[in-house]
């Protein structure tokens, strides 16, 4: 796997493939090495703020704030999810955005904070009803069905 990875590296034309290549890498790995997908993730996002790559920094963040959430660092994975999708807003880059109103209202969901959960969790139901999503409606959907399964209704 390293030998693939420097070996995309190595052949990227210039940081931002670069920063995108680790970003994708970081998600890839996250359920066999965390650490090792943190250390990547980490690496983005330093190339991205070096060269004032948003897209990349973003996507970064979002992936961390995943991995803090795979770890149950619910407070660390708000804060740069939070820091995610204000870039992604900024950017007005919706799957984006949408991905990481999806890890928000999973880190709710998680604490029990089921209005918050499901407040983010529409707002990604609005968004991919507007892309014309249909499958990440389903999933949308799927997670208000389950803040409503465990508010009883």
């Amino acid at each position: 796997m390293l030998d693939q990875i420097s070996s995309k590296l190595e052949s990227a034309s210039d940081n931002k493939e670069k920063a995108d290549i680790l970003n994708q890498t970081s998600w890839e790995v996250k359920h066999t090495d965390l650490k090792y997908a943190f250390a990547l993730s980490e690496e983005a996002a330093r190339i991205s703020r070096n060269i004032t790559y948003k897209p990349g920094l973003a996507y970064s963040l979002c992936n961390q704030g995943h991995f803090y959430f795979l770890e149950k660092n619910y407070e660390l994975a708000l804060i740069n999810l939070f820091e995610a999708l204000r870039i992604f807003r900024e950017l007005n880059e919706k799957n984006g955005a949408v991905s990481t109103l999806d890890n928000i209202g999973n880190v709710y969901f998680k604490l029990t904070g089921y209005d918050n959960a499901l407040y983010h969790y529409l707002e990604a139901l609005q968004i991919r009803e507007e892309l014309h999503d249909q499958r990440g409606q389903v999933t949308s959907l799927n997670h208000i069905a389950r803040v409503y399964e465990h508010l009883g209704y």
